[in-house]
């Protein structure tokens, strides 16, 4: 069975965009009802930095695909009664 490679696109997207939601409440609570000190804010300031930059190198490689292509199959394997197949010599 085949997979179109953008439902995967569609997949990431979803998750990021989730991602991206709850980081911004937990960035909100932290700020408003945290102790936001300076190490809370470095602290703080490296989960954005390494969030962009992961973002920013996942999006390099999907710029590289071709969404429109079936890239992805599911091999879903048959089982068969007949072992005459399966029988070594």
């Amino acid at each position: 069975m085949e997979i179109p490679a953008f439902i995967i696109l569609i997949v990431y997207g979803v998750i990021v965009f989730l991602f991206c939601i709850l980081a911004f409440f937990n960035i909100y609570h932290a700020i408003r009802f945290g102790i936001f000190d300076t190490a809370v804010k470095f602290v703080t300031l490296i989960f954005i930095l390494v969030s962009l930059g992961i973002f920013f190198i996942t999006g390099l490689f999907l710029a590289e695909s071709h969404w429109r292509d079936a890239k992805f199959f599911i091999d879903i394997p048959t089982f068969s009664a007949d072992t005459s197949k399966n029988v070594r010599n």
